[in-house]
């Protein structure tokens, strides 16, 4: 039997976990994932990540090194120019996901 803390540690874990898992069903769920979704997937994967209210403090440290990981990892993907021509260019995302404005003026430069 879990006790009201770890339940409460668990729900909290389990909202990060959501988050991976919502990225994770996008990319998997068709043939073949579109590379105009990598942007906005890793964009919306942080934005909710950040967004999450913890108080736990061990949840905190899982959620700041998912983070950190991510960041890592994908950290430098609006540099990628193909992965940016693609995002800009598909109707359903354009310039909506771009955080690095000078990675989003040098694709759309490319374009033109």
């Amino acid at each position: 039997m879990l006790t009201g803390m770890e339940l409460t540690i668990l729900t909290s874990l389990l909202d990060i976990l959501q988050s991976l898992e919502a990225a994770t069903k996008e990319t998997s769920g068709d043939k073949y994932c579109s590379s105009s979704k990598v942007i906005p997937l890793v964009h919306c994967m942080i934005s909710n990540l950040k967004n999450i209210v913890i108080e736990e403090s061990l949840i905190k440290e899982v959620q700041k090194r998912t983070l950190t990981e991510i960041n890592k990892l994908m950290g430098a993907i609006e540099q990628v120019s193909a992965l940016a021509i693609v995002a800009i260019l598909d109707p359903r995302f354009k310039l909506l996901h771009f955080e690095d404005s000078l990675a989003c003026a040098n694709a759309v430069s490319k374009i033109k």
